[in-house]
């Protein structure tokens, strides 16, 4: 990495804002609730694009939309042994379960 490269990625960093969490844990559910949440995100994880970001658009189950770029990585460092949806381009910040339990739909946003 350059010096260039150095100062670009970290006056990337000043754009990165902390977004509260918007919806309660639902880690009290039964099993059968988990699985459909869990099949729900891997059909997720089949429709993104595995070799870059891009944008696509998140619904939630209480109607709210949310814009965001996403990719899915496998096999990777950051992945585990195992594919996972991640958000962000530089610092990647991962859609795990719980977080998704409340997602609708995903779609592609443009």
């Amino acid at each position: 990495m350059t010096k260039q490269d150095i100062k670009n990625f970290f006056s990337d960093l000043r754009y990165f804002t902390l977004i509260p969490s918007r919806y309660k844990n639902l880690l009290g559910k039964g099993a059968e609730y988990w699985s459909g949440v869990m099949r729900k995100y891997c059909n997720a994880e089949k429709r993104i694009n595995a070799s870059d970001f891009r944008w696509y658009v998140i619904e939630y189950l209480d109607g709210h939309r949310e814009l965001a770029y996403l990719r899915v990585l496998s096999n990777g460092l950051l992945s585990g042994k195992a594919p996972a949806i991640y958000r962000g381009m530089v610092i990647p910040h991962r859609i795990d379960y719980v977080t998704f339990s409340h997602v609708d739909r995903i779609r592609l946003a443009f």
